[in-house]
């Protein structure tokens, strides 16, 4: 691996429950929303990445929940990985390729565990959010920018 976790934390989390209709919930529709930043300061090699959802719960015109958290991930490149002798550092392909699909990939279960405990705790059934294959939307977006 190009490189390597320092640190996973929380950055954010807004987490509104409607509780007046959850009584009218019968079966919840889950809508959820991702998001990616990312910064990399190649004199450090320190890479910091931010994985967002925006997640609602909704049955028919009833707003049920809304849950906002944000994830962040700071991760340091690995001396191995030096493009010239002396100079540690990433050409922009693998960057771009361990900051699109890497990173997040690593993120996503620290956000899925975050959102469980939040409706967990709030008494109600847990969100099941599926697993996102990032590694086949960044093909699928690399192929779309290739014929647009």
């Amino acid at each position: 691996m190009m490189f390597y976790i320092i640190d996973v934390f929380l950055t954010k989390v807004d987490f509104t429950l409607l509780r007046e209709n959850v009584l009218k919930c019968n079966h919840m529709k889950i809508n959820s929303n991702f998001d990616l930043k990312s910064r990399y300061n190649r004199k450090t090699t320190i890479l910091e990445v931010v994985l967002s959802t925006k997640t609602s719960g909704l049955e028919e015109d009833f707003n049920i929940l809304n849950i906002d958290v944000d994830i962040t991930g700071i991760f340091k490149l690995d001396e191995k990985f030096s493009i010239n002798q002396g100079d540690v550092n990433i050409d922009d392909n693998n960057l771009d390729f361990f900051t699109k699909v890497n990173a997040p990939s690593m993120l996503f279960p620290f956000l899925l565990e975050n959102i469980h405990s939040l409706t967990q705790k709030a008494k109600i059934k847990p969100l099941i959010i599926p697993f996102i294959d990032f590694n086949k939307i960044y093909y699928e977006q690399k192929s779309f920018n290739t014929f647009h």
